[in-house]
């Protein structure tokens, strides 16, 4: 859910004129929304099931990996969030 709300804020800041760097090219006018969801959807469902089948794994060490992973991830995510929702109206003029 974290990479789902900071994917949504993204969109938004660079539609309202920030940069998400480095941009390639051929997306100048920024991320469509739907290419987001479908690529980081399926990228996040793969992490959960990875973790989801290491918890149930006789090593505690891949038992950990997985919690880890979940953790870091959401982690990463709500920080991209709150940088995301901290940014001005507009990009300042320098």
């Amino acid at each position: 859910m974290p990479n789902i709300l900071e994917g949504v804020s993204t969109v938004r800041g660079v539609r309202r004129g920030f940069t998400e760097a480095p941009f390639p090219e051929s997306a100048r006018d920024g991320p469509a929304a739907t290419g987001y969801v479908l690529t980081m959807g399926a990228m996040e469902t793969a992490a959960a099931f990875a973790s989801y089948r290491l918890q149930d794994s006789r090593s505690r060490m891949l038992r950990m990996l997985s919690h880890g992973g979940m953790a870091e991830g959401s982690i990463d995510h709500t920080i991209g969030l709150i940088s995301n929702l901290n940014l001005g109206s507009r990009p300042s003029q320098r």
